[in-house]
């Protein structure tokens, strides 16, 4: 039974919603919003079973979306000049431009990458990663690695902002 997805946009505030983009039998699903508000960034696999997955971009107004690159999880930089991403692999980390130039690979891991994420200013990246027990890393200038040590399994990382 095929099922048909929709991604919408309401406004809290009043003013109604709009339908941005609906697709059938779509699995996965995971949007982003530019730091203008004028575009949204999502990924999603086109059919069940799908390894593959794609990154779209949208008008946050409507209109027809775009591929941009294979892959997921994607995430606008603070300053909406590209967008970083997870490889289909599951292990590389990757940025691009928003009109799909300048793809670059900034990390090759050898665990399973969940999801990351910028920091504020740009500077950094926060990630988890792992099969069995995900931990979180940090990503930054020159390369630099760092592994959070903390009790238990850690997963999903976010930066909070003052």
């Amino acid at each position: 039974m095929s099922k048909t997805k929709i991604m919408w946009r309401i406004n809290l505030g009043g003013g109604g919603s709009l339908e941005l983009s609906h697709v059938k039998d779509m699995r996965g699903f995971e949007s982003s919003w530019s730091p203008d508000k004028s575009t949204i960034a999502f990924s999603r696999r086109e059919k069940y079973g799908s390894a593959k997955e794609l990154i779209y971009l949208i008008d946050s107004k409507g209109g027809s979306e775009r591929i941009l690159t294979e892959g997921s999880s994607p995430v606008w930089s603070p300053n909406g000049s590209n967008i970083v991403f997870i490889s289909n692999n599951e292990k590389d980390i990757y940025t691009i431009d928003k009109d799909g130039s300048n793809l670059t690979l900034l990390l090759s891991h050898n665990e399973p990458i969940n999801k990351v994420s910028y920091s504020p200013d740009g500077k950094w990246l926060i990630f988890s990663s792992g099969s069995y027990k995900s931990r979180i890393y940090f990503f930054g200038p020159g390369n630099w690695l760092f592994q959070l040590n903390i009790e238990g399994e850690a997963s999903y990382p976010s930066w909070y902002q003052d």
